[in-house]
């Protein structure tokens, strides 16, 4: 924050504010008059608009720094402004403050209200599929199929549910090693004849989606973790990724929340009854960290880079299902 003050003594000294907002970039000016007088005694003038300033009173914001660009005429520490007035301009300061984000925070939303409308004569394709229809192929009986695919090793074709005419190749949120956007890219590259949509669960996957724009059978789509729960939210991911199919309705979400995301220009995909999502993933792997010993062992020798194990907790029991040395912990079905 930097503070120019002009004029001299005896004349009404205009305070002008400039204020930089780190969140866009911008410039926030506001500027006031005041009476400004010879000190009686020698003080530093910006040390007293410094303390003065941080008192915010309600305002979310307080004052971090301030520079003061002093044109009086007058040493900084000969400048005296009564105390009665700076404080009504600081009040009229962070007033005048609140209203210009409030203003900025409308426009960010009027912005992001805006859908983006599918190309001329082409509309959105509704997905009949369901969240669990989507997970790669697993064993029959498996209690929680795991909805990710592996990034450890290549990724194989055959393992890929099918889904609409497209592979479905659901990118993992967090991966502690592999490379989730090479595996992806070596997949489709080895696979020009094959229609692919990548699950984005990451907001870091945007920049995933930016890598694979322009390859002709790649699309994508919002997958759970990216918890699409309002209009506005489909609406940025619409315009950030190119080629969105369609984004996976938030887990808690009710029939009628989605109801009202009909009119989005994505379509959305219900998560079901049959699909048991995570409760929780994380990079830190009880085996690797010393806290449980699996297969006689602990620590990350020898350790195949992932397994499970069953945990109990008084009556409830857990799958504990680690891949790629991520650890993701399940429900057990009752």
């Amino acid at each position: 924050m930097s503070g120019a003050a002009d004029e001299p003594a005896g004349k009404p000294a205009t305070l002008q504010i400039t204020l930089t907002i780190p969140a866009d970039g911008g410039e926030f000016s506001w500027q006031t008059a005041l009476p400004l007088e010879r000190a009686g005694s020698h003080r530093d003038f910006a040390a007293i608009l410094a303390e003065v300033f941080a008192e915010s009173g309600d305002c979310l914001l307080t004052l971090a720094g301030l520079e003061l660009d002093n044109r009086t005429g007058l040493p900084v520490d000969a400048l005296f402004v009564p105390p009665s007035a700076l404080k009504k301009a600081r009040a009229a300061f962070y007033r005048a403050l609140e209203e210009a984000l409030e203003a900025r925070r409308r426009a960010r939303l009027e912005t992001v209200a805006k859908d983006r409308s599918p190309p001329a004569g082409e509309q959105p394709k509704r997905w009949a599929a369901r969240r669990q229809d989507l997970s790669p192929l697993h064993e029959p009986g498996d209690p929680a199929p795991h909805p990710f695919v592996g990034v450890s090793g290549p990724l194989k074709l055959e393992e890929l549910a099918r889904a609409e005419g497209y592979r479905i190749l659901p990118l993992p949120p967090v991966a502690r090693t592999g490379d989730p956007a090479g595996r992806a890219v070596e997949l489709i590259q080895a696979s020009p004849g094959e229609r692919f949509a990548v699950g984005l669960s990451n907001l870091a996957h945007l920049e995933v989606a930016r890598r694979l724009d322009g390859m002709p059978n790649v699309r994508f789509f919002a997958d759970f973790p990216l918890y699409v729960a309002n209009r506005f939210t489909v609406a940025f991911l619409a315009r950030q990724v190119p080629g969105l199919l369609f984004a996976t309705h938030w887990l808690e979400g009710a029939p009628e929340d989605a109801q009202n995301l009909e009119a989005a220009s994505v379509p959305l995909v219900r998560v079901g009854e049959g699909f048991r999502p995570p409760l929780f993933y994380g990079l830190g792997c009880p085996r690797g960290q010393g806290v449980l010993a699996v297969g006689g062992r602990r620590g990350c020798r020898d350790c195949p880079g992932g397994f499970e194990l069953t945990l109990s907790q008084g009556r409830n029991r857990f799958l504990l299902r680690v891949r790629d040395c991520t650890a993701y912990l399940y429900a057990w079905p009752r």
